[in-house]
């Protein structure tokens, strides 16, 4: 799949073999590709949110731009996608029982509502962050999200 043409965030399917033990997962998919090259995953990050937390929706800008490949470890996890073009919105809710990521390409902003106890997401980019790039849109363009019961940090509580 080359990425390089994909304008909407979309779900996908990645390897869950689960057995009497656990599972085993395989979250990235060789099938990421940019100009026929497998794409390289170099920033990785694991983040552990309790209830109700909300973090994003973050963005980086040009010439800095960054697909993220979200994946829920543990718990309940609605993730939100923010076309910075069109003005539009979609949500995608996941969990640790899924077999399924969410990739969300450049222009948009993404997020997500940790709404389980205690909930930890993956998520990696074959970019860069840059810090001096990195944008947040307010929470509050999300219509049916209450903001009044959401734990932020000071940077995504604009």
């Amino acid at each position: 799949m080359n990425n390089q043409n994909i304008s909407r965030p979309f779900l996908c399917e990645y390897k869950k073999t689960e057995d009497e033990r656990g599972y085993l997962q395989k979250p990235i998919m060789p099938e990421f590709k940019n100009e026929e090259k497998l794409l390289n995953f170099s920033d990785l990050y694991v983040a552990t949110s309790k209830k109700n937390t909300f973090r994003g929706l973050h963005y980086q800008t040009e010439p800095h731009q960054q697909r993220k490949y979200f994946i829920v470890l543990k718990g309940v996890v609605t993730f939100y996608c923010y076309d910075l073009i069109k003005k539009e919105i979609l949500d995608f809710t996941l969990d640790e029982n899924s077999s399924k990521a969410l990739f969300t390409p450049h222009s948009w902003a993404s997020g997500y509502h940790a709404k389980a106890d205690l909930n930890q997401v993956f998520f990696v980019s074959p970019d860069l962050y840059v810090p001096k790039s990195e944008k947040v849109v307010s929470c509050t363009v999300i219509k049916n999200l209450d903001v009044s019961i959401l734990k932020r940090s000071k940077k995504d509580s604009i």
